[in-house]
């Protein structure tokens, strides 16, 4: 996590009694809201403050800012790609860079991560960039030309796990020396420990049924297992939302 020092380590020289301020822009949530708020919660506050640009839509990712006096700023951004409504995105992201002056953007997701990389060719702050599994794996071929795009105007990709890497590199083919690994983490609750009699062994994933979670590999393995007449029970969590491949799954699971 060299390039992430040196960064922290600039910044920090530049900045004398102010704290070192970073926005982060996206467009969506589920995971990437929980990535926001784990940093926020882990941060050393009295070095770094936060700052969040997002569509007026996403409601839950406003309210945890207004609930911890965060300042959130509106910015349209589009999921779907639209040329004319992603210039104007670039633009607002350069004003809004320019009236803020944070010392730091974080963009979160393809879109938010092109038209922001886009912007950085008028702005100063350094940009890092997490795809957050690149947008491409969903079958969409075009981001994978937005991203080869965008890799022209690249400082750094914070990649969230050892395969992000892997594709940064090999696929986008953005130079190793520009890739950091920083792995995804969650909170550990304290759970109360319970005793069952059930000894079956129990193999969960967790996820949206999605291209970029990659369920069908999870049944190709219970299909692998069962097969074999191994006792393990399993089951899928995170049905429910942005469903793409639910009907898929259901008739894998029937016909198997």
């Amino acid at each position: 996590m060299e390039i992430l020092r040196n960064i922290s380590t600039t910044h920090s020289m530049s900045t004398t009694s102010d704290k070192i301020k970073v926005l982060h822009i996206t467009q969506v949530q589920g995971g990437i809201q929980t990535y926001i708020e784990l940093i926020y919660n882990n941060i050393d506050k009295s070095k770094f403050e936060i700052e969040i640009a997002c569509p007026p839509e996403q409601k839950s990712l406003i309210a945890f800012a207004v609930k911890n006096n965060i300042k959130w700023h509106p910015v349209n951004l589009k999921w779907e790609i639209s040329p004319f409504s992603d210039i104007l995105s670039v633009f607002r992201i350069k004003r809004l860079v320019r009236e803020i002056k944070p010392n730091i953007i974080h963009a979160h997701s393809s879109k938010a991560g092109f038209v922001t990389r886009i912007a950085s060719v008028f702005i100063k702050p350094t940009v890092l960039y997490t795809p957050h599994a690149y947008a491409f794996l969903g079958g969409k071929k075009k981001f994978l030309i937005l991203e080869k795009i965008a890799r022209l105007f690249t400082q750094v990709v914070v990649a969230c796990s050892r395969s992000e890497y892997n594709r940064a590199t090999k696929e986008v083919k953005i130079p190793a020396r520009k890739v950091e690994i920083f792995p995804n983490s969650i909170d550990i609750p304290n759970f109360t420990k319970t005793h069952s009699t059930n000894k079956t062994p129990i193999i969960s994933t967790v996820g949206r049924l999605v291209a970029q979670k990659n369920p069908m590999m999870f049944l190709r393995v219970c299909k692998l297992l069962r097969d074999q007449h191994i006792d393990v029970h399993f089951q899928i969590i995170g049905a429910g939302f942005d469903d793409k491949l639910k009907a898929t799954i259901d008739s894998y699971i029937k016909a198997n």
